[in-house]
Order: structure tokens, then sequence, then C-alpha cells
């Protein structure tokens, strides 16, 4: 005999619940923005990055930047040279770069669409041609 599979109010209202969790993470940065009344804003951001000649590459002018996890578009590269000064392992190179990025101003505080906070000396990474960097901040302008 077949068991019969029964739907319920309860039912209905954890799927509802799991699906506005998972639209909450989606839309975070939309939400957040909503939510605190922050202003969007347009930054210059110069930053270094330390890495593999094979990711190195992946860094060109107009090269299209996103989050760490490649989930929300950031900006793209505007300026690219070998970093002068910096001190990269062997193996490595240091590219400096400049970046016209896409955010928000909140509490006068710059922060990267997805929420990330843009101040000289932060770090943090970028997907640039589906590989991920690791970048060092070392100014932050807005437009």
């Amino acid at each position: 005999m077949k068991k019969k599979i029964r739907f319920n109010l309860l039912d209905a209202a954890i799927l509802l619940v799991a699906a506005g969790l998972l639209l909450s993470f989606v839309f975070r940065a939309e939400i957040s923005r909503f939510v605190s009344g922050a202003e969007q804003a347009e930054y210059t951001v110069a930053f270094t990055v330390v890495t593999t000649p094979d990711n190195a590459d992946a860094l060109t002018v107009g090269a299209r930047l996103t989050d760490g996890d490649g989930a929300v578009y950031t900006g793209e590269v505007t300026v690219l040279s070998p970093a002068e000064g910096f001190g990269a392992l062997a193996g490595q190179r240091a590219l400096a770069v400049e970046a016209d990025m896409h955010g928000y101003t909140k509490d006068g505080r710059a922060y990267l669409a997805g929420g990330t906070l843009l101040e000289p000396g932060a770090s943090f990474t970028v997907t640039a041609d589906g590989r991920e960097l690791f970048v060092q901040i070392d100014s932050v302008h807005e437009k």
C-alpha cells in the first residue's frame, strides 16, 4: 500500500522561511543599502596584487572584477603596472592596479557592493577571469 504524502500549513511556513533566508543571502548587498539608508557611490581604488604569473595574466586593463565568490560585480581595472619596490616571493609577480569600483557609503565609510569595507591597508579577495586574487588596498578615492 502506498503511503500518502501530506503537506500542511507548518510545511508551507518552513518552506517560506527557507526561501526568505536564501533570497536574503543572494541579495544581501541590496538589502543592506535599502535598510540602512546607504548611498550608492563610485570609487577609484588603488591596490596591490601579489600572485602567480598565471593568475596575474587574468588582470588586464578592462578586466571585470567581482567579489571573492564571484557573485557581485564590483568594477573593472583601469590601470595596470608592475608594483615598484614591492617584494614578491620567487615565482610570483607584484602588480599595482587601479580600478573603478561600485559600492556605497554608510556612516562616512566606503564599501563595495558586496559589503567589503574599503580603506587603505585592508585586504580582501576579488575574482578576475575566474581566478581569485588577494588584494591589499593602497588608496580609495570617491569619484
